[in-house]
C-alpha cells in the first residue's frame, strides 16, 4: 500500500512561455509481489493519480489510473529476462497542458559471464499523451551495458544507449546517443 501527496510551485520561466504552473497531486496504489517456483517472480500494483494544476486559467484536474508491473523469468541460472509495464503522469511546461499521461514498456536480459562480469541489454517503448493540447510523443530506447565487479562492494559500470522521440509536434522530435562510465558502490 502506498499513498502520495505533493505540492509544487515552479517560478522559473519555461522556454520564454511565461511562468510554469504549480500543481497539487494526490494518489494511491495497492500492489502485491508474487513468486511461481524458482523460474518466475515479479510485482504488480494498481492505483490512481490526480493532479490539479495551479496558475493555468481554465485548466482542469487530471485523474488517471496507474499500473506498475514487473515479471522476471530465470531462463537459466546465469540469464534473467525482465519485462516491465508502467503508467503514470509527468509535468509539462507547455501552455494549456496540465501534463502528460505516460505509458512505458521495457524488456531486458541480463547474463552473468563470470563471477565478476555481467552484461545486460534493454529495449523500451513509451508513449506520452498530453492533456489539453494536441500532442503525443513516442519514445524508443535501446541500451547495452556491462558491470565488472571488483569486489563485493565496488564495480565499474559501462553502458551505451540510443533514445529517439517522435512527436506530433515536430519541434519536439529528438534522438540521442549516450555513454556512461561509473563506479557502483554497494554496502
Amino acid at each position: 500500500v502506498e499513498a502520495v501527496t505533493t505540492t509544487r510551485t515552479l517560478r522559473d520561466p519555461a522556454q520564454g512561455l511565461g511562468p510554469r504552473p504549480g500543481a497539487d497531486a494526490l494518489g494511491g496504489r495497492l500492489g502485491v509481489a508474487f513468486t511461481f517456483g524458482a523460474l518466475f517472480n515479479g510485482e504488480i500494483a494498481g492505483g490512481f493519480l490526480t493532479q490539479s494544476p495551479r496558475g493555468i486559467p481554465g485548466a482542469r484536474p487530471v485523474t488517471a489510473p496507474t499500473f506498475d508491473g514487473t515479471l522476471n523469468w530465470a531462463l537459466t541460472q546465469l540469464t534473467t529476462l525482465r519485462a516491465t509495464a508502467r503508467t503514470g503522469f509527468t509535468d509539462n511546461p507547455d501552455i494549456g497542458s496540465a501534463g502528460a499521461f505516460t505509458y512505458d514498456a521495457t524488456i531486458g536480459v541480463q547474463h552473468l559471464l563470470t563471477r565478476a562480469i555481467t552484461i545486460d541489454a534493454q529495449l523500451g517503448y513509451g508513449l506520452d499523451v498530453f492533456d489539453g493540447i494536441r500532442r503525443q510523443d513516442r519514445r524508443l530506447s535501446a541500451t547495452f551495458g556491462t558491470v565488472w565487479q571488483f569486489n563485493r562492494m565496488v564495480g565499474l559500470r559501462l553502458s551505451a544507449g540510443y533514445t529517439r522521440r517522435e512527436s506530433t509536434l515536430a519541434t519536439f522530435n529528438s534522438s540521442a546517443l549516450t555513454g556512461e562510465i561509473g563506479l557502483r558502490f554497494q554496502y
